[in-house]
């Protein structure tokens, strides 16, 4: 079970993912920017969410080659998914 904590920061990865799909270019680059490439900051979220930095990486890649419709589906898979846990 995760802690109110981790379930925090996890929060603040998914509203990141959401962000790949904003309309709003400047959101949507923003965010790819910070999930498609290693960095700190993102280390240290991945770690206080209590997930690997590497498998978020590679979700958040997989979903900006996706078109839009198809990203929508593959996000709320995803985010399905991590509410499991």
């Amino acid at each position: 079970m995760s802690s109110p904590e981790e379930r925090m920061w996890a929060a603040v990865l998914h509203r990141a993912f959401k962000d790949m799909t904003a309309h709003k270019p400047e959101t949507r680059e923003s965010a790819i920017g910070y999930l498609t490439k290693s960095s700190k900051g993102l280390s240290e979220v991945c770690e206080m969410a209590g997930v690997n930095m590497d498998s978020v990486i590679k979700a958040a890649r997989h979903l900006k080659e996706l078109d839009d419709e198809e990203g929508m589906v593959y996000l709320n898979v995803l985010m399905k998914d991590e509410d499991k846990k």
